[in-house]
């Protein structure tokens, strides 16, 4: 996976640093060729379909499209559960609820479209965990939370 996603952003800085005039992609997909397979849908009921979404850039368009492009490549109707990961935030400096609103508008929307069961985040603290839920419409079903040792 690692390779993949070097090789993927060589590829496409190179191309970036070619022309200035080019627009930032908001989406970026990054496949392992020989990996991709198509679910069987014999065995879909057995297997739990889930994604991690990283925020990056303001267009909360883009869940729609990293969706619908995990389930095209993965042969599905829906995933099972997509997790959208906030991007990293300087030292002092904390997410909105305001951020990540039209973030989570659009995961409900696929919930209510049945593109997705269930939604969460990752690596909100406490108080923004809090708004969100009593904000959304579409309560999160899970909290992912990465803890990173320091010696």
């Amino acid at each position: 996976v690692r390779d993949c996603i070097q090789k993927t952003l060589i590829e496409w800085s190179s191309k970036i640093g070619q022309d200035r005039n080019q627009e930032t992609l908001e989406v970026l997909e990054c496949t392992v060729a020989q990996a991709l397979e198509k679910i069987n849908p014999e065995e879909r009921d057995e297997l739990k379909v889930s994604a991690k979404l990283f925020i990056v850039g303001s267009n909360s368009s883009s869940i729609r499209d990293a969706v619908d492009l995990a389930c095209s490549a993965l042969g599905v109707a829906q995933l099972d559960s997509v997790i959208i990961a906030p991007p990293p935030v300087e030292d002092g400096i904390n997410l909105s609820l305001e951020y990540l609103q039209p973030y989570w508008k659009e995961l409900e929307n696929l919930v209510q479209n049945k593109k997705i069961v269930a939604i969460g985040t990752s690596d909100l603290d406490k108080t923004l965990l809090e708004q969100l839920y009593l904000w959304a419409q579409v309560r999160t079903n899970f909290l992912l939370m990465v803890f990173h040792r320091t010696e």
